[in-house]
């Protein structure tokens, strides 16, 4: 996937947050999770430029006040993003070795 792109976004009602080139199977982003989000449950997405989910997380915002206390969100995020980027890693390497057998195969 050398030269692909990717975008990070929350899922809840689509918003797209980042699009980041993958190199080497791999992407590196750091997002902001936006401070108007309805308290509750949403996922963040990443997902190839055609809209297929590789790989998702789910986030939960406990109140509208995340905004107004300063509450540090950079350690959930940074988990959350990193668990995605390892999932995104994990559907690349899948889809390398599905390629390799496929060659194999027809050999």
């Amino acid at each position: 996937m050398t030269g692909a792109q990717v975008e990070v976004g929350i899922a809840s009602t689509y918003r797209r947050l980042a699009v980041v080139p993958v190199v080497d199977g791999t992407a590196t982003v750091t997002v902001t999770v936006p401070t108007d989000l309805a308290p509750g449950v949403h996922h963040l997405q990443l997902r190839d430029l055609s809209g297929t989910v590789l790989a998702q997380v789910e986030i939960v915002v406990q109140g509208a006040a995340l905004a107004a206390t300063g509450d540090d969100v950079a350690a959930p995020v940074t988990l959350a993003a990193l668990l995605v980027m390892l999932g995104a890693a994990a559907v690349v390497v899948a889809a390398r070795r599905g390629r390799t057998r496929a060659r194999h195969a027809i050999r």
